[in-house]
């Protein structure tokens, strides 16, 4: 079959990052004069919409051309198959005239596999590939295709960081990185791309099946299904973290489990390693005597970490701080008058960040920063070096109007000094972002002063939710409760309102691309499968459902 595929795959591209980039690559490809019959989502890219506005776009903006000669789309939806016709009219496939190979067929990712729609004998179809897609999954996808050894073919497309991941993989032998990305990704790239996942999850799925038969084959008695409980840190990370072959794992496992409880199945156990060491041979896994599954995914990330590329930032002179008069916050009910100079942190990121709409965000109006804290190093007139160079808020002043004042460090220590006064006023008060209450509920008389607090549920009774999330989003925090999550949905939902959709589009500008954020704090590592990317994905499938329905 793969040879099959190699020979009927007529191209592979990546159409960009996305759905707004899928619907205009299918567009151009439409109107460029070819034609194809089906979609086939294997890599899951329509996940999470609804279809029925794309079959609608494809209607409008695809099959319209006088070339293509398709009357309708054929989908999945709501528990049964469905046909629109060129008029947008809706019927169930089996009380529908047309004929699905006179229609376009959108088989979404759980129709990838099972599903007998018999297309035209002379198809071509759109078969998108996916992260991390193993081959079972990629041939139940193709083998949707019932005559391809004939005339029907295949165009492989996918997102722009799947075809880089490709690319970098296959072609990782080449001197440069310029070279690797320029080189076009073919249909045997993609291939061998699929096998290596398929070959990696398989060397995972050797060592749990090998764990699983030793642990049975030592159960003599059902005493022996108890596992002793190590929940010490010595138990759990005091072992060194080493690459072992998965023979050697098994058999290390086998000694384990044989001592627990005994010789009782020694024989099966003898069999599984010896499986092992024919099934896994060359193979190697990260590993660590007494550490438990999850264990072994914290060490095998914290060593992913470790051969990340470290970048060297360039030597940059710091910013010479202005004082300003400090004891008039005492005096002022809000931050504009105690600190004319000071900006909003919505209106400071529009200056100094490279990313310009981050501030189209829905950031609080109420936390404003000194110019001393935003401005931390003499700029080249590259807002790119201030991204690196970003303050991280630690302190603030809050006034009972209601608004926060960023400080940096300096002031910080210069407030310090001003214990007594923040005592007597009833108008402002000192505050940390980051600790915890340091004093129990005797001690009420330092707590309007040192009751630091930091972002999160108890801050509460200090400041307003909005201003929690911003502050926590502006250090580049990706963890939120549930609650929390729908209230900074709100506030990312406005950039969308705001953004330019004439040009190129990635997914997170729905958002304000709030995760360029996380890449200056050196957090971008947390954003992959977080609340925060949840989010941006969500803001950008309703953004482009509504903008499908008008």
């Amino acid at each position: 079959m793969l040879d099959v595929i190699i020979e009927k795959c007529k191209e592979c591209k990546d159409f960009g990052s996305g759905l707004k980039d899928l619907f205009n690559f299918l567009a151009r490809y439409f109107k460029d004069g070819h034609i194809a019959h089906a979609l086939i989502d294997a890599g899951a890219v329509l996940a999470g919409i609804c279809i029925h506005p794309f079959a609608q776009f494809l209607l409008r903006e695809c099959l319209n051309h006088g070339h293509v000669g398709l009357k309708g789309v054929t989908y999945y939806e709501n528990d049964e198959w469905k046909v629109m016709d060129s008029s947008g009219q809706v019927l169930a496939k089996k009380t529908s005239p047309l004929h699905k190979s006179d229609t376009f067929v959108i088989l979404d990712e759980p129709r990838c596999r099972g599903v007998d729609m018999k297309l035209r004998e002379d198809a071509h179809a759109f078969i998108t590939i996916g992260k991390e897609m193993r081959k079972d999954k990629f041939m139940q996808a193709a083998g949707r295709m019932r005559q391809l050894e004939q005339r029907q073919s295949l165009f492989i497309i996918g997102e722009q960081n799947i075809f880089s991941e490709v690319s970098r993989k296959m072609h990782a032998s080449n001197n440069t990185f310029k070279d690797r990305i320029t080189v076009k990704v073919e249909t045997k790239d993609v291939l061998n791309w699929i096998m290596k996942n398929t070959a990696n999850a398989m060397i995972d799925g050797i060592s749990q099946w090998a764990e699983n038969g030793l642990f049975f084959s030592s159960e003599a008695e059902a005493k022996d299904a108890l596992l002793q409980d190590h929940n010490d840190l010595l138990a759990l990370y005091g072992s060194p973290v080493e690459q072992k072959t998965l023979t050697e794992i098994a058999k290390k496992c086998r000694n384990y489990h044989l001592k627990r409880t005994g010789s009782y199945l020694e024989a099966m156990a003898d069999e599984i390693v010896d499986r092992v060491n024919e099934l896994g041979d060359g193979y190697t896994r990260i590993s660590s005597s007494g550490a438990d599954e999850e264990c072994e995914r914290e060490l095998q990330r914290e060593m992913e970490e470790e051969e990340e590329e470290e970048v060297e930032l360039p030597s940059m002179s710091s910013h010479n701080e202005v004082d300003w008069k400090y004891e008039t916050v005492f005096e002022c009910s809000t931050a504009i008058d105690a600190c004319p100079q000071c900006m909003t942190l919505s209106s400071a990121l529009s200056q100094i960040f490279s990313v310009s709409c981050i501030s189209a965000i829905n950031w609080s109006g109420n936390v404003y920063g000194t110019k001393n804290f935003f401005h931390t190093i003499k700029s080249s007139g590259s807002t790119i070096d201030i991204d690196n160079f970003l303050r991280i808020p630690n302190y603030f002043i809050h006034f009972s109007a209601g608004d926060i004042l960023l400080l940096s460090d300096r002031e910080a220590q210069v407030f310090l000094s001003f214990k007594e006064k923040f005592l007597q006023s009833s108008r402002v008060s000192f505050c940390n972002v980051e600790a915890e209450l340091c004093h129990s509920s005797n001690q009420k008389t330092d707590q309007r002063l040192e009751a630091f607090l930091r972002v999160g549920s108890r801050m509460g009774n200090l400041i307003d939710s909005k201003q929690i999330f911003s502050l926590k989003l502006f250090n580049g925090e990706s963890t939120y409760s549930d609650i929390e999550s729908a209230k900074l949905k709100d506030m990312l939902r406005d950039a969308a309102k705001q953004m330019d959709t004439s040009g190129n589009v990635n997914v997170t500008d729905f958002s304000g691309r709030p995760e360029s954020l996380l890449i200056a704090r050196g957090k971008y590592v947390d954003y992959e499968k977080s609340v925060l990317e949840k989010l941006t994905s969500e803001i950008a499938c309703e953004f482009e459902l509504l903008n499908l329905s008008s």
